[in-house]
């Protein structure tokens, strides 16, 4: 299964070559790669148990690892 791109990822490709400069070297863009990565952990974060025949990934970088295939 191929792997899903944040909004971040998506808006970097979208500014590729169209600029006389690396888009994905600007530290602001690492930056935001970051603090996007942090709230999807955060919001996937979750107490609680799962209900019989659900599947739950309770650990938000487990999320973010298997949606992104980023460590």
């Amino acid at each position: 299964m191929a792997k899903s791109k944040t909004a971040v990822e998506w808006l970097i490709d979208q500014l590729k070559g169209r600029y006389d400069i690396d888009i994905e070297k600007l530290m602001v863009c690492n930056a935001a790669k970051e603090i996007e990565k942090e709230q999807i952990i955060e919001a996937f974060d979750c107490d609680g148990t799962p209900q019989p025949g659900e599947i739950w990934i309770s650990n938000g970088e487990q999320y973010y690892n298997q949606t992104y295939g980023k460590e």
